[in-house]
């Protein structure tokens, strides 16, 4: 097995136990047992609500041996330097994503690809790009290596805060609009 590989697999098991350690904090009984800080980080990651199922992916354990527990993951999964709701600015289910740095989830990437490279894509169009749309097509193009291709608006985490921007990103994403400008000014017919 290979470096690359042996990082992959722990990678999915970070993940993985990010989603049991954060679904038993969202099935204890006593949350408040728990600091503040561990349960703001219990609402990250996603967990589907599933009231006959979720009991069945939480821990046993006591409040203190839960906040040990949830130490280890989030300190390696915070070693990724992924992008997350925090890097968010406004309410994503609020604004238009068309022409914004999108933050797109880790859920909807694979493992490998588990970056803030292909974290950051520029929204270019499509319905899903309006939050009042019933289409959830967004089409967009990535500030790490200029791939194109569409998401579905549930995707995103969110519109990316300027404040965030890496200078990688506000470079390519200069060149793309740089790219855009000629295009829509010669896209019209001349009279004579």
């Amino acid at each position: 097995m290979c470096r690359f590989e042996r990082i992959v697999i722990r990678l999915v098991i970070i993940i993985r136990v990010c989603f049991v350690l954060s679904n038993t904090l969202r099935e204890m009984a006593q949350p408040r047992q728990v600091s503040e800080e561990v349960r703001k980080w219990s609402r990250l990651p996603w967990v589907p609500p599933d009231g006959k199922h979720n009991r069945q992916f939480a821990v046993e354990a006591s409040a203190q041996q839960l906040e040990a527990l949830i130490r280890q993951p989030r300190t390696a999964y915070q070693a990724l330097g992924l992008f997350g709701p925090e890097h968010c600015a406004g309410d994503p289910f609020k604004l238009d994503y068309e022409g914004k740095v999108l933050v797109l989830s880790p859920d909807a990437l694979r493992e490998r690809h588990w970056c803030p490279k292909d974290q950051l894509w520029l929204g270019q169009g499509g319905f899903g790009c309006a939050p009042d749309s019933r289409g959830q097509a967004v089409y967009s193009v990535c500030l790490g290596d200029g791939e194109e291709t569409r998401w579905n608006r549930v995707d995103f985490i969110g519109v990316l805060d300027e404040q965030y921007l890496p200078g990688w990103a506000a470079e390519k994403l200069a060149e793309l609009q740089a790219n855009e400008q000629p295009e829509a000014s010669s896209g019209g017919m001349e009279m004579t």
